[in-house]
């Protein structure tokens, strides 16, 4: 005997489950995607956040950065006023004893015929104004000087015979530049 089986409830039962089924994945497949896409938008958020925040970093350390840069300028600026400054110092100490050199080299020359009146001291010469007892005598003082490294060729602007006795002269003595001291050794 064979019974009979309905299979109609159960197959209607499998449509139904198989129709909800499809129903929940077409009514899930946008929830999904909106979860998804709702992922997506917060982690381009955040990772735009994060970058927002390493450019402020940045910026601040550029600001830094230039600040530091302004100070350095400022530095180098006043570092240039005070080594003009120390050139100006050092040239007036090396030439701080010069007057004093000037003199020692003129002792040495001056013989005890000559008697020096006015000696006036220029940038780059001297002039000197005396007396002496003869014309020979300011020859050999004027030898005596070309002869010291520290002059050039001396230049006599006037000699005359003076009403006490004697020769009244005025020199014009040029100075010899550092270098060529340096080179005579005489610096």
């Amino acid at each position: 005997m064979t019974h009979a089986v309905n299979l109609l409830p159960w197959r209607a039962d499998r449509r139904r489950r198989e129709r909800h089924r499809v129903l929940a994945l077409i009514a899930g497949a946008p929830l999904l995607a909106v979860l998804v896409a709702g992922g997506i938008w917060l982690q381009l958020a955040a990772w735009q956040s994060a970058q927002e925040a390493r450019n402020a970093h940045l910026e601040r350390a550029i600001a830094e950065v230039e600040e530091r840069l302004e100070e350095v300028s400022r530095l180098r600026k006043e570092r240039e006023e005070i080594e003009a400054r120390m050139a100006v110092l050092e040239g007036l100490v090396a030439q701080r004893g010069r007057p004093l050199v000037w003199l020692n080299a003129m002792v040495g020359a001056t013989p005890d015929a000559i008697t020096l009146a006015r000696i006036a001291a220029d940038k780059d010469s001297l002039e000197l104004a005396g007396r002496a007892r003869a014309n020979g005598d300011v020859s050999v003082f004027m030898n005596r000087l070309e002869a010291a490294a520290i002059f050039e060729a001396p230049r006599l602007e006037v000699i005359e015979e003076s009403e006490a006795g004697g020769y009244r002269f005025d020199l014009h003595l040029p100075l010899a530049e550092p270098a060529e001291r340096a080179k005579d050794g005489t610096e």
